[in-house]
């Protein structure tokens, strides 16, 4: 199978980047729908089992789909030997893992029907590893449209299969089968695809030498994943530990809000981390413009939503997920108002990928874990769903704290430029949300979510925070055409 040209490259990335972005939207909804059917009991054993099994999914995983992109990629004689091998390590990883992963959940004492959800998912996370892997050997021939044609059938069936689940009363069951369902799918797609599209027959190998040499370069990777999973769904599974259920119930309806709209600052960071690669290289001073340029880009479309938001939130639950979710809404104010730091974290973390220092990257996710899981374990058996809000802010503000005096010391930005700029983006947010919450028992949400738009834009335009000419550069970065 030969190698895709740059033309085709830069339309399999888009592709794909709109097969992510169908899939947040359409699992968002979906999210909404299921909740409102289970409740947040049954909302919240299907939350923390996925979460739980999730967390000893990196051990399968161990970084191995990364490696096996980059390695394949400089030589593709070596595919089939890679892929052999890093299917054997599967193997004897997932054994070990799913061993441990039911003794760690019979230890914690779940109930029964936790126990059965958590049988199913380990199915899930077990084909996905081996889907991941399938899927790397077309990432390493850049051929990503048949990855986004596999994310967009694999979401519409999870879709479909759970809707039929709790329509024939499968319940909370039915919604995990159905995401079974999509993962037996993406398995025998990527499966078949490697067969007989790249033409690969891989049979499961150890070859001692091959698997101690993929296993070294894939630490850095896996350290990364874990942190980054960790970071993200160790909240999840101590609130249904130290507090129940409901309270992880609660929690996941205010966070994937947030979690639906980080494939806005993904586009952002993937546009801009080729010039910061290679303005390291050749000009520093480029380079401090160009992470400017990314922080006020993001700081402009993460206030805005994290303001409108705020005022509207008792709105937004109550019309996408039900009055059984009003408990929601307070955490939902609290994560919401963090997600400027969330979004910032694009930017610093990938300046410092692009300049080499991926390791302490990986430091200070390290600590922002260790930060997040710390503050879960005080504030959640007096605070339950709160606290673990109030942890999950914090943990991003301390990510992006961490990272910034480093940018710094790497390529000297503007302070007072980025300081100029957040005082007329927070001045413009917050006076639209203060117009919104006057007239928010006058409109309807989907009415008031255009005007706010247009208040914002008036403003930020009128106080000069963005111009003409930044608009007009972000579409050319982020939607810019690249020729072969």
């Amino acid at each position: 199978m030969e190698k895709s040209s740059n033309g085709k490259i830069a339309r399999n990335t888009t592709f794909l980047t709109g097969a992510f972005i169908f899939q947040k939207v359409l699992s968002f909804f979906y999210f909404a729908y299921i909740s409102r059917q289970l409740g947040s009991e049954s909302i919240g054993k299907y939350v923390w089992a996925l979460s739980f099994a999730g967390i000893f999914a990196l051990f399968i995983e161990f970084g191995l789909g990364p490696v096996l992109t980059r390695e394949i990629s400089r030589d593709y004689s070596k595919a089939r030997e890679y892929l052999s091998s890093v299917l054997g390590i599967k193997i004897v990883f997932s054994l070990i893992t799913v061993t441990a992963l039911l003794i760690s959940a019979y230890a914690i004492g779940r109930d029964a029907l936790t126990m059965q959800i958590i049988c199913i998912a380990v199915a899930i996370i077990v084909l996905d590893s081996f889907t991941f892997s399938f899927y790397s050997i077309f990432r390493a021939y850049q051929k990503l449209h048949f990855e986004a044609i596999g994310l967009t059938i694999y979401q519409a069936l999870i879709v479909g299969s759970g809707v039929a689940g709790i329509v024939y009363g499968l319940s909370v069951k039915g919604v995990v089968l159905a995401v079974l369902i999509g993962s037996v799918f993406n398995f025998a797609y990527s499966l078949s695809l490697v067969v007989f599209k790249a033409k690969l027959r891989p049979r499961i190998r150890w070859n001692t030498k091959v698997v101690k040499l993929l296993l070294k370069i894939a630490i850095p990777f896996a350290i990364a994943g874990i942190f980054f999973k960790l970071n993200n769904e160790i909240d999840k599974v101590l609130l249904g530990i130290l507090a129940g259920d409901k309270y992880v119930g609660w929690y996941s309806i205010a966070s994937k809000f947030n979690m639906s709209l980080t494939f806005i600052p993904g586009a952002f960071a993937t546009s801009f981390f080729p010039a910061m690669s290679r303005y390291y290289l050749t000009s520093k001073s480029e380079l401090a413009h160009t992470f400017e340029k990314a922080m006020i880009y993001l700081m402009a479309v993460s206030l805005p939503i994290a303001a409108g938001s705020f005022v509207l939130a008792d709105r937004i639950i109550l019309k996408l997920y039900g009055p059984a979710f009003e408990a929601s809404i307070l955490a939902f104010q609290i994560i919401i108002s963090g997600l400027v730091f969330v979004f910032l974290n694009y930017p610093v973390g990938n300046f410092l990928n692009a300049c080499n220092k991926q390791k302490l990257n990986t430091i200070n996710m390290g600590i922002a874990t260790a930060v997040n899981i710390i503050l879960n374990v005080v504030l959640i058996p007096r605070y339950t769903y709160i606290g673990a809000s109030i942890a999950a802010v914090t943990s991003a503000v301390v990510l992006v704290s961490l990272g910034m005096p480093w940018v710094s010391k790497i390529a000297p930005y503007s302070k007072k430029l980025l300081l100029s700029k957040f005082i007329k983006l927070v001045f413009s947010s917050g006076s639209m949300g203060i117009l919104l919450y006057l007239f928010r028992d006058t409109f309807s949400v989907l009415l008031l979510m255009p005007i706010g738009m247009v208040i914002y834009f008036v403003l930020i335009f009128a106080v000069r925070a963005v111009t003409i000419k930044d608009v007009t550069a972000v579409f050319r970065a982020v939607f810019r055409k690249q020729n072969a």
